[in-house]
């Protein structure tokens, strides 16, 4: 009696089809965990600014929002700040610029003395003391936000962001 072996040719198809599954299992694990950005959902908060004045996202219905996430130690975040200030020298009447302090060990007064750095940076800042980091999922600084007239996501930026892509996705907001 001869003993039954698996012919190669099947080996091989078993083998294609389990790495085919495994492909297609980690992709949809992937997805899972690094879902588009327009897809991340920015609930309405509210948070009180550096001059003692509370405002909600929800204020600023009907304008283009970026909100920066930062912290004062993070030396990409100075650049990011500068490149904001570009940004706002031009648009500052038709988007608004959240800078919210993410790093819960940073108190209130470093963040200003940060934002007195730059006195050009007249935007809204503000320190995150409804944990929006950790609901956004924030795992860098600076990561930005930008958000349409419907406070949809609209590009999220780690990193420093590159200021020409940013001007071209406010320009395509802004002509909506």
């Amino acid at each position: 009696m001869k003993k039954s072996k698996t012919p190669k040719k099947s080996k091989a198809r078993n083998y294609v089809l389990i790495g085919i599954v495994l492909i297609i299992v980690i992709a949809i694990f992937s997805y899972a965990i690094y879902r588009p950005s327009n897809e991340i959902e920015i609930s309405d908060f509210a948070l009180t600014d550096l001059n003692g004045q509370t405002f909600k996202l929800s204020d600023f219905k009907g304008k283009v929002v970026i909100l920066d996430f930062m912290a004062t130690w993070c030396q990409p975040c100075l650049i990011e700040t500068g490149n904001l200030i570009e940004i706002w020298n031009v648009y500052s009447d038709e988007v608004i610029i959240i800078s919210i302090g993410a790093d819960p060990s940073e108190s209130e007064d470093q963040l200003r003395e940060f934002k007195e750095g730059f006195p050009e940076a007249t935007w809204i800042w503000a320190m995150d003391t409804e944990n929006l980091a950790y609901d956004y999922k924030i795992t860098t600084v600076p990561t930005l936000f930008l958000l349409d007239q419907d406070r949809k996501v609209v590009s999220k930026h780690e990193g420093i962001a590159d200021n020409q892509i940013l001007i071209d996705e406010i320009e395509n907001l802004l002509a909506k």
